[in-house]
């Protein structure tokens, strides 16, 4: 298959449009592809879904939708690490992801989580640690990103001095 099947409903709204759910349906095969038809041919439809153009999106969706391996995203959440200039903001968007794909009910204790054991600052470790449950996400970003800016004042102001005593 050579396109999202989210996209091929875009195509009845062209000529297709006024054709019925079923004239709909045969035009599949065609934009689906000879691999598309493999998977297509391997479905057990109703004689009632097979007049539904929405069992086929769906059907279609979940063939082409992203396998994600949630133990792998598990492995990877465990031993994610800060990098040393990297921002609490491009950390934190690199654990939502595996958190999703990890398939936690709670997944905001798990961000929390990976928030303590993968911060590259002690401080900032060690404020987290100072709460019990009251830690909430909210709270953890806030400790995080409130800590990170006095460490980036600083850093730019070194660079800068640094810059200065330069002839």
């Amino acid at each position: 298959m050579h396109r999202k099947p989210s996209s091929l409903p875009a195509h009845f709204s062209g000529p297709l449009k006024e054709k019925s759910e079923e004239e709909q349906i045969s035009f599949l095969p065609i934009w689906s592809g000879d691999e598309g038809r493999e998977q297509a041919s391997m479905w057990t439809l109703t004689a009632d879904e097979k007049k539904k153009l929405s069992t086929y999106w769906a059907k279609f969706e979940i063939y082409v939708a992203p396998r994600s391996n949630f133990r792998l995203a598990r492995y990877k959440l465990r031993i994610i690490k800060q990098e040393p200039s990297e921002t609490v903001d491009s950390f934190l968007k690199k654990v939502r992801i595996l958190v999703k794909e990890c398939k936690y009910t709670n997944p905001d204790e798990r961000i929390v989580d990976a928030l303590i054991f993968g911060s590259n600052n002690p401080l900032v470790q060690s404020k987290f640690l100072e709460h019990d449950d009251t830690l909430t996400l909210f709270k953890a970003i806030n400790i995080a990103r409130t800590q990170e800016l006095p460490a980036t004042s600083y850093r730019i102001s070194e660079a800068f001095k640094l810059q200065q005593s330069m002839p």
